[in-house]
C-alpha cells in the first residue's frame, strides 16, 4: 500500500488529505477551471497606448478623451523625406504624385504638407484661393527645387527644414483614431517601395505618435518570445542542479496552468493587457519558482510525501505576502498599476494552488507518486556549501544597516524621468529618425494649449505671446496668425468674409471645435518629462484657468508624476503588511525574541535597493516602478522558510533550508536576466534591477539574519 500523507488536524495537513483521498475530483474541478479560463482568453483586450487607457482621476486624460470626441482625432505619421542635395522638380514631383495617390487610399483621411498651403488672392474682382508653394510637376523637371525664403516665415513654417528642399515632410492622417498596425504597415511597405524605386540616394523615415504607438506594438509582440526563453532557463537550471528533465518539467507545466489561469481570469474580468500586464506571465515565472524549488530541495534529502507536508505551510504564507506585496500597488491613483497589481496576486495565487493542490492529484491519478530529483546525476552541491557558510563580514552588515536608514530620505530623491524616444536602443530606427527630425526642423515633440472655453482675440493673443517668448517652443500654431495673415491686405468687407470661409474649412476644425472650444499645437524642443514638466510649470501662471496643457504627452506626464508616490505609497502599506504576517508567525511558533532580526534582515533587501536607486538617480518609469512592490512581496519568504520547519532553534531552520534559498536566488537572477534582452532602454533597467535586487534579498535573508542572530547570541 502507497504511503500517503498522515492525517493532521491542521489545516493544511486537512487540504493535503483531501487532495490525495478526492484526487479525481481535484483534478476535474482545475480541469473545469483551466478550461474555462482558456476559453476567456478570446476574450482578452489589448490596450496598449494612451489613447486605449482612459482614467478619470487625471486632468489629463479626460482633456485627451474630450478632444478626441470634439475634434475627432486621427492617427498620424509623419512622413519625412531627406535628400543629400537640392532634389530636382521632377523629383519633387514624384512626391507630390504619391502623397495625391495616398488620398485615393480608403485608410488614409489627408495628406497634409508645405502644397497644401494657400492663400487668398483678388482677380478678375473675385476672391479665390490659390496654393501658394508652386506645383513641381509643371516647372523644368530637371531645375533645382528651392523652397522661397518666405515659406520659413509662414503659418506652416514647422514643416519647413532648416535645410531648406532637401527635407520634405508629410503628415498623413488616417480614418481611424487609432490606426492598427497593418495600416500603418501598409502605408510604410507603400512609400518604402516608391522612394526605392523612385529615387536612389533619399532617405525616409516614419515618425509620430501613430509611428510610435506602431514600434512599440513590434517591440512588445518581438519581445513576448522571452517570457519562453525563462522557460527554457528554468528547465535547464532544473536538469543541471536537480538532476532531471522531470523537475523542470513539472514546474513549467504548473507556470502553464498558472498562466492560463491568470490571463484567463484577467479577460473573463475585463482586465486588459497593457504595458505592464503583457509581462505577468514572466514576473509569475520569476517569482512563483520559490515554492516549488523549495519542494524539490527537500526531495533531495526526505521523500515525496514529506516534500509537500513540511513545505505547504510556509509556502502558503511565502505566497501571502507576495500577494499582499502586489495588493498594496492598489494604493496607486494610476489604473494600469493597480491592474498589474492584481493581475501579479492572481498569478501568485494560481501558483500556489497548482503546486500544493493540481500537481500532488494529477500524480497521484497517474500513479507517479515519487520524487522527481536525481542526486547522482546533479552537480555536485560543494560548491553551494560554501556559499552556505559564508558569514558576513561585521562591516558588511553595518553598512547594509546604514543603507537601510538611508532609504528615508532616499524617498524625496527619485528620479521620475521617462522619454519614449531615449527610451529606444540608439540605433533604432525612430530614435535615429526623431534626433535627425530636432536638428533639421528644431521640435521633436508636439502638444496642445487646450481652451475648454474659448478666449476672446485678445486673452488668446495675450496668452500665446507669453507662450511664444518661452525657450521650450519652437513654434505656436496659432489660428488667429492665419487669419490676420490672409486677411491682411483686405478691406474690411473682403475680411470678415475671408474669415467666414475659412471658418467652414476642415483646417479650421483643427482649432475650434462645435463645443466652443480651442486648441492650439505646440512645438516642442524637447519630449522628456523633466523638459515638459519644466515647460507646464512655466505656462501654470500664465494660463490661470484659462487654458492648460493637453495631450497623449501631458497624459504621460501626469502618469510619470504619480509613480514616485506611488511607490510610496505602495511601498509603505506593503511594509506594514509583511511585517505584520511576520510578526503573527514568530509569535505563533513561540519565536518573538527574533523578531528585530528577522524583520530587519527581511526588509534589507528592498530597503537597501531603493538606497542604491536614489542614489544613482536609477529612472523611475512607468515599468520599473513595479520593482519595490515585487521586492516587498518577495521579501520575508525565506524567513518564513526558516521559521516554519519542525525545528524550534532559528539557526538550525536557516541551516536546513538554506540550499533552496540560495537555489531560489540563482533561478530568479537567470530568469530576470531575460529583461535585459528586450528592447526598450526600462525593461533593461528592470532587469538589471531585478538582478541586483534578488542578491541583495539574498545577502539580507539568509547572511544578514545569519549575522544579526550571531550578534544577538554574543551580546
Amino acid at each position: 500500500m502507497k504511503k500517503s500523507f498522515p492525517d493532521s488536524s491542521s489545516l493544511f495537513q486537512s487540504v493535503l488529505l483531501f487532495v490525495q483521498k478526492r484526487a479525481g475530483l481535484t483534478v476535474t474541478f482545475f480541469a473545469v477551471l483551466i478550461a474555462i479560463c482558456a476559453w476567456g482568453l478570446k476574450f482578452t483586450k489589448l490596450e496598449l497606448d494612451i489613447y486605449d487607457v482612459y482614467d478619470s482621476h487625471f486632468q489629463s486624460s479626460s482633456d485627451l478623451f474630450e478632444m478626441k470626441e470634439y475634434y475627432g482625432d486621427q492617427a498620424q505619421v509623419l512622413v519625412a523625406f531627406s535628400f543629400e542635395s537640392i532634389p530636382k522638380a521632377g523629383d519633387v514631383c514624384k512626391l507630390l504624385n504619391w502623397s495625391r495617390d495616398l488620398n485615393r487610399l480608403e485608410d488614409i483621411k489627408n495628406v497634409t504638407s508645405l502644397w497644401s498651403l494657400r492663400a487668398p488672392k483678388m482677380q478678375d474682382g473675385k476672391l479665390w484661393y490659390p496654393k501658394t508653394l508652386n506645383d513641381p510637376c509643371v516647372l523644368d523637371p530637371h531645375s533645382e527645387f528651392q523652397l522661397s525664403e518666405v515659406f520659413k516665415a509662414s503659418f506652416f513654417r514647422h514643416l519647413v527644414s532648416r535645410s531648406g528642399s532637401k527635407d520634405l515632410v508629410f503628415d498623413v492622417s488616417f480614418t481611424k483614431t487609432g490606426a492598427n498596425l497593418k495600416e500603418i504597415q501598409s502605408l510604410m511597405d507603400h512609400t518604402d517601395s516608391f522612394t526605392k524605386k523612385e529615387f536612389k540616394s533619399a532617405k525616409v523615415r516614419y515618425l509620430g505618435l501613430a509611428t510610435s504607438r506602431y514600434y512599440f506594438r513590434k517591440i512588445m509582440q518581438r519581445d513576448s518570445i522571452y517570457s519562453m526563453l525563462v522557460l527554457l532557463v528554468i528547465l535547464i537550471f532544473m536538469r543541471a542542479v536537480y538532476g532531471t528533465w522531470k523537475s523542470g518539467g513539472y514546474l513549467i507545466l504548473t507556470l502553464m496552468g498558472s498562466g492560463i489561469i491568470l490571463y484567463g481570469l484577467m479577460a473573463l474580468l475585463g482586465m486588459p493587457i497593457d504595458i505592464l500586464t503583457n509581462n505577468l506571465f514572466l514576473m509569475t515565472a520569476v517569482s512563483g519558482t520559490a515554492d516549488f524549488i523549495f519542494v524539490t530541495q527537500h526531495q533531495m534529502t526526505g521523500n515525496y510525501h514529506d516534500s509537500f507536508k513540511k513545505l505547504i505551510r510556509p509556502s502558503f504564507f511565502t505566497s501571502l505576502t507576495t500577494i499582499v506585496g502586489f495588493l498594496s500597488l492598489n494604493t496607486s491613483d494610476l489604473s494600469l498599476i493597480q491592474r498589474f497589481g492584481n493581475g501579479a496576486a492572481i498569478g501568485a495565487a494560481a501558483e500556489w494552488l497548482m503546486l500544493f493542490l493540481l500537481l500532488p492529484a494529477v500524480l497521484k491519478v497517474i500513479n507517479k507518486e515519487k520524487v522527481w530529483v536525481n542526486s547522482q546525476k546533479g552537480i555536485s552541491g560543494k560548491w553551494a556549501q560554501k556559499i552556505e557558510e559564508f558569514s558576513l563580514p561585521d562591516w558588511c552588515l553595518k553598512l547594509l544597516m546604514v543603507l537601510m536608514v538611508l532609504s528615508v530620505p532616499a524617498f524625496f530623491f527619485l528620479n521620475d524621468q521617462d522619454s519614449p524616444v531615449l527610451n529606444l536602443p540608439k540605433d533604432h530606427v525612430m530614435r535615429v529618425g526623431y534626433e535627425d527630425f530636432q536638428k533639421k526642423f528644431g521640435w521633436q515633440g508636439q502638444v496642445y494649449l487646450y481652451f475648454p472655453t474659448k478666449p476672446s482675440i485678445a486673452e488668446q493673443e495675450s496668452i500665446l505671446s507669453k507662450i511664444k517668448a518661452s525657450e521650450m517652443v519652437t513654434r505656436v500654431e496659432d489660428p488667429e496668425e492665419m487669419a490676420q495673415e490672409w486677411t491682411k491686405d483686405f478691406p474690411p468687407l473682403k475680411q470678415e468674409l475671408i474669415r467666414r470661409e475659412l471658418s467652414m474649412t476642415p483646417l479650421w476644425e483643427k482649432y475650434y471645435s462645435s463645443e466652443d472650444t480651442l486648441r492650439i499645437p505646440l512645438y516642442l524642443k524637447e519630449q522628456d518629462l523633466h523638459s515638459l514638466r519644466k515647460f507646464r510649470d512655466e505656462i501654470l501662471p500664465i494660463c490661470q484657468d484659462q487654458c492648460r496643457l493637453a495631450g497623449q504627452r501631458v497624459v504621460y506626464l501626469e502618469y510619470g508624476e504619480k509613480i514616485s508616490r506611488t511607490m510610496i505609497e505602495s511601498f509603505a502599506v506593503s511594509i506594514l503588511l509583511v511585517v505584520g504576517i511576520l510578526v503573527y508567525l514568530l509569535w505563533t511558533v513561540n519565536k518573538l525574541q527574533h523578531f528585530w532580526a528577522v524583520v530587519l534582515s527581511s526588509l534589507m533587501g528592498p530597503l537597501v535597493i531603493l538606497t542604491i536607486i536614489s542614489i544613482f538617480q536609477i529612472p523611475v518609469t512607468l515599468i520599473t516602478s513595479i520593482f519595490l512592490a515585487v521586492m516587498v512581496g518577495l521579501a520575508g519568504d525565506n524567513a518564513i522558510q526558516y521559521m516554519l520547519t519542525d525545528d524550534e532553534n532559528l539557526a538550525r531552520g536557516i541551516e536546513g533550508r538554506a540550499r533552496a534559498s540560495i537555489m531560489v536566488t540563482i533561478v530568479m537572477i537567470l530568469a530576470s536576466s531575460m529583461f535585459l534582452l528586450q528592447t526598450l532602454k526600462p525593461m533593461k533597467i528592470l532587469g538589471t534591477l531585478f538582478v541586483l535586487g534578488f542578491f541583495i534579498n539574498l545577502v539580507g535573508d539568509l547572511f544578514g539574519l545569519k549575522g544579526l542572530l550571531t550578534r544577538k547570541a554574543d551580546q
